[in-house]
């Protein structure tokens, strides 16, 4: 990560973030080599067949100044998404071949990137309707031309397709939007 690019590219960004600020990341270097390992250690990782629930999650381990959208930058969210992509792409690997049916993909909250996680749906009735939503939470298609992979040049594992969606939460009275972010799904295909 070159220093001086940041500083010209984003001020803002250099000024809180790279250590001139009272809530300055020290070492930003760091924190993104910690992504990275965090993405190669989910090699050989795959949730027992006693585990419980619908859906096993590894939340990116990211501090969340590095990825507000007012902070960060296009290279920071393509190295944390790459990420996601390639724990993903392990997690799929190490799955037993009888357990093919639950599926793997890495949910990706963009441009707030700071909940994204990598999944595995261990209830391939879940994966079928996880995108299903309604009341004070509405996920509508976005345009198939969009492409986060594209975006964000990211190298897509082999057998990954990408989704997306505009994820809308309304208020308490479901009348007025209380968040809005796009949600993409990058991983096995909905079998």
């Amino acid at each position: 990560m070159d220093k001086a690019a940041l500083e010209h590219d984003r001020p803002d960004f250099a000024r809180h973030y790279l250590g001139h600020g009272p809530a300055a990341i020290v070492d930003l270097q760091a924190h993104l080599d910690a992504v990275d390992r965090w993405a190669a250690e989910l090699e050989g990782v795959f949730p027992p067949p006693d585990f419980r629930r619908a859906c096993a999650t590894w939340s990116l381990p990211a501090d969340q100044r590095l990825l507000d959208p007012i902070t960060t930058t296009r290279d920071i969210q393509r190295r944390c998404a790459q990420a996601l992509l390639d724990g993903a792409d392990h997690v799929r690997t190490a799955r037993p071949a009888e357990r093919a049916q639950q599926r793997v993909a890495a949910m990706i909250l963009y441009p707030d990137m700071f909940t994204s996680q990598v999944q595995v749906f261990l209830d391939p009735a879940y994966y079928r309707r996880f995108e299903r939503r309604s009341g004070q939470q509405v996920w509508t298609p976005l345009p198939s031309a969009r492409s986060l992979v594209g975006e964000l040049d990211l190298a897509l594992p082999e057998g990954f397709v990408e989704r997306g969606w505009l994820n809308t939460v309304l208020d308490e009275a479901g009348e007025a939007v209380f968040y809005q972010c796009e949600i993409w799904m990058i991983g096995e295909p909905v079998g």
